[in-house]
């Protein structure tokens, strides 16, 4: 439950960050800090733990995973949509508050997703899941 509240949390400030990158113009030349490679890494490699900021924390705020799942579904299903279809420069324009550009930072959302759905599985896995 905390793992979905979180992405349904997590998602809609990583979409805000990226709309509001794109009202920037292209840098000529911008060079990120990460390559693409590293950044679809991080989604899959669950031996470096890191804590969320406390934006990001769940608190309850849905009370059913199907809310939160929903709520999560219908904004990927406007990002797809958007990746799709725009024809928005993505390369060599700089993330607002990022070291990446946005077309990573779309990457990023990706497999920052895809981190967590391997975590849900580890839960799953674990011994005594389902608590009562």
């Amino acid at each position: 439950m905390d793992v979905v509240e979180h992405l349904a949390i997590a998602e809609p400030q990583y979409w805000q960050q990226l709309r509001a990158s794109l009202e920037r113009p292209p840098v000529p030349g911008y060079k990120p800090e990460a390559t693409d490679a590293d950044i679809l890494w991080y989604g899959i490699d669950r031996t470096r733990r890191q804590k969320t900021g406390e934006a990001r924390v769940p608190k309850g705020t849905y009370t059913d995973v199907k809310d939160s799942l929903a709520a999560f579904r219908t904004l990927r299903a406007t990002m797809v949509e958007y990746a799709k279809t725009t024809t928005d420069t993505l390369r060599g324009r700089p993330l607002v508050d990022g070291n990446m550009e946005i077309y990573q930072w779309f990457l990023m959302i990706s497999s920052h997703a895809q981190r967590h759905v391997l975590q849900i599985r580890e839960i799953k896995a674990s011994p005594g899941y389902p608590r009562p």
